[in-house]
């Protein structure tokens, strides 16, 4: 009983890692829709987890790869002074930081999870309302 709950609390303690190992980002998705784009973030989780603790894990590993899609995305735009987000980002950590929140804080549209442990989160992204968070973040340095 007492290797049992070890080897549970191991597994609960490293279940971050093994999400990072374990999911598997698929192909990037996007599609736009009344100014807004949806970007579709997938994983996979394939570990020896409790099918709860294995749906939570799928779902997080596919926001986070909807929000490296975003991320990229984002990271090509033009912002002000005719430089890229992503040159703003680079040059203050500030920017960087307002950016990635402004992110984050896109609703989510959609979520699904199959019970192989596949997870799939549709993210909605408003590249206005984040080009405008960079701008004001990129002006209060000034």
């Amino acid at each position: 009983m007492n290797e049992m709950r070890k080897a549970r609390s191991w597994v609960v303690a490293a279940a971050p890692v093994l999400c990072a190992i374990a999911a598997v980002a698929f192909a990037l998705g996007c599609s736009s829709s009344q100014g807004k784009t949806l970007i579709t973030g997938k994983a996979w989780i394939d570990a020896p987890l409790q099918p709860g603790e294995c749906r939570r894990l799928a779902l997080e590993a596919a926001r986070r790869d909807a929000y490296a899609q975003m991320l990229d995305v984002v990271r090509k735009e033009t912002g002000g002074d005719q430089q890229t987000i992503g040159d703003q980002m680079a040059h203050s950590s500030y920017v960087a930081s307002r950016v990635r929140r402004a992110i984050q804080q896109s609703p989510i549209h959609e979520t699904k999870f199959s019970n192989d442990g596949t997870a799939v989160v549709v993210v909605e992204m408003d590249m206005n309302q984040i080009r405008q968070t960079a701008f004001q973040a990129q002006n209060e340095l000034r």
